[in-house]
């Protein structure tokens, strides 16, 4: 399979987000509470991978003033520096391939943010001792993880009596060529650990991405239950997103 091409001049990746505020304001919600959480200095350093048109960039200029965005798309990075301006921020690009980032880039970034890119990963293991090389002594990986074990996912593979489904294997979104995967939390906790990471930290996010409850039930109000749950909720898998706060052994 291959990946998603971002690059295609018909495609506009920012439709994608109309009608999806609640997702990108949950992924916020988890990503500011990691910084607080973390005490982030912005004499610090962060790498966006998988950037896209710069959708995190009002987040990051709160908290980072050294700041690189990196994505294979030259097109989505042209978007995203259109965006940087509009932020008023100043940014570095890189453009490649994630596999290949440390012959991309000699520099250890204080902070690693992988948002919404896992589901065109196909080799996780791969990815993560790439990712390693490219992050400061005690630095930290901030990765969310598409949840195949989401409970959503789960309550339908019961009701299949679908036993199969609750394997390490990553389970494909799509039936086109292109990667758009789903993977195991169980078997993804256990590569972060093999390729020299420590969780410090882990959430439940979008908990929520359910049509029905976001025409009826207020924005509002579905965020302030979803700050509350994106902690307690990680226990379990609950959402599509687990967010990992990673910190390099």
């Amino acid at each position: 399979m291959e990946l998603a091409d971002y690059n295609d001049t018909t495609y506009d990746y920012t439709k994608y987000w109309e009608g999806r505020d609640y997702e990108h304001s949950s992924e916020f919600l988890v990503l500011e509470k990691i910084f607080k959480s973390l005490q982030v200095e912005n004499d610090k350093s962060v790498i966006d991978i998988g950037c896209g048109f710069g959708r995190l960039l009002p987040l990051l200029k709160n908290f980072f003033k050294d700041v690189t965005l990196f994505d294979y798309s030259k097109k989505l990075l042209e978007a995203a520096l259109e965006q940087a301006k509009i932020e008023n921020i100043q940014v570095q690009t890189l453009c490649g391939d994630v596999y290949k980032i440390s012959e991309i880039t000699q520099k250890k970034y204080d902070f690693v943010v992988m948002n919404r890119v896992s589901h065109h990963i196909q080799d996780l293991t791969e990815m993560f001792f790439e990712v390693e090389k490219i992050i400061a002594p005690e630095g930290y990986f901030i990765f969310e993880l598409a949840n195949k074990l989401n409970f959503k996912a789960v309550a339908k593979a019961i009701m299949r009596f679908d036993f199969y489904f609750f394997g390490k294997d990553s389970v494909s979104l799509t039936s086109k060529n292109s990667v758009f995967l789903n993977h195991s939390p169980i078997a993804a906790e256990k590569i972060i650990e093999k390729c020299g990471f420590e969780i410090i930290n882990k959430y439940s996010v979008s908990n929520f991405r359910n049509p029905f409850m976001k025409k009826y039930i207020p924005e509002k109000v579905l965020l302030r239950v979803e700050n509350f749950l994106q902690k307690p909720l990680a226990y379990v898998n609950f959402g599509p997103s687990v967010y990992y706060v990673l910190r390099k052994q």
